[in-house]
């Protein structure tokens, strides 16, 4: 019988240091080419009747591990626009499914008899996924002693960075900068208690780099938020889009670990 569940179960299962654990055990598997992962296609199409350059776009990816004889196929059904926030231009999925609700889900298939074995939302599951592989990459790039954490933004997917970050390093303060001083405040006032770190809301983007060896972007911007005249040497940079940091840091870095070869989304683990 397939197995349905919602976000909340799936919260409930999957914690931060268990997708750390799972998620780096398939990274070895896959880099031993005992797995396989297709790489994200997108479909889009442009809906002229909406503002903001409102777009349709159908996404999937395919994940194979047979160490644990399971496929995955993860899909979104998005509407999104892009509108101009703080005089910088954004990407926003709109809620617009009934119930003001997003459209995204994860399928899983035995390999062994091909039969579907459980479907569920991709919301808290991609955030726990796209934070892990931060948390990997800094586990082996960062210094050791890294301990201040400069995170641009204080939306979903900086939650997670966070939570990931704070598993791997021993944080004693993170800065957090977005453009709405309100969503700022709030991110701190409900994270400090989830990770135990203080956290400093900041006024400008420049405040975040204060005394930081971690950089995390993690935006819905559409141009870059980090320039390569703020970064110092020894600072571990990662991003969730490749359009949020400057290229001028990755040509300065000392190692740079790309986790898919994609156009616009490929996710960086770097070292400056």
């Amino acid at each position: 019988m397939t197995l349905i569940l919602n976000n909340d179960e799936v919260r409930r299962l999957l914690t931060m240091d268990a997708c750390l654990e799972i998620l780096e055990d398939a990274y070895r598997e896959q880099a031993a080419g005992r797995a396989m992962n297709q790489l994200r296609y997108d479909t889009e199409m442009p809906l002229p009747e909406m503002r903001n350059d409102g777009r349709y776009e159908f996404k999937t990816m395919v994940g194979i591990l047979p160490k644990y004889g399971i496929s995955a196929l993860r899909m979104s059904s998005s509407v999104v626009h892009h509108p101009v926030i703080a005089g910088q231009k954004r990407v926003e999925k709109l809620p617009v499914a009934p119930g003001g609700r997003w459209v995204g889900l994860v399928q899983l298939y035995s390999t062994v008899t091909g039969e579907p074995l459980a479907i569920m939302p991709d919301g808290y599951l991609q955030r726990c996924r796209v934070a892990a592989s931060s948390g990997i990459a800094a586990k082996y790039l960062a210094r050791e002693d890294a301990s201040v954490l400069g995170l641009y933004s204080s939306g979903w997917q900086a939650r997670g960075q966070l939570e990931a970050l704070s598993r791997v390093r021993r944080l004693k303060r993170a800065n957090v900068y977005s453009p709405t001083a309100e969503n700022r405040k709030k991110f701190s006032t409900e994270m400090e208690p989830v990770v135990g770190v203080p956290i400093k809301p900041v006024d400008k983007p420049e405040d975040v780099l204060t005394d930081a060896d971690i950089v995390a972007c993690a935006t819905n911007a559409r141009e870059t938020v980090l320039r390569a005249n703020r970064i110092e040497k020894g600072m571990h940079v990662t991003d969730v889009k490749r359009i949020e940091i400057e290229p001028a840091i990755l040509q300065r870095a000392d190692r740079v670990v790309i986790h898919q070869r994609l156009a616009d989304e490929t996710r960086i683990g770097g070292e400056g």
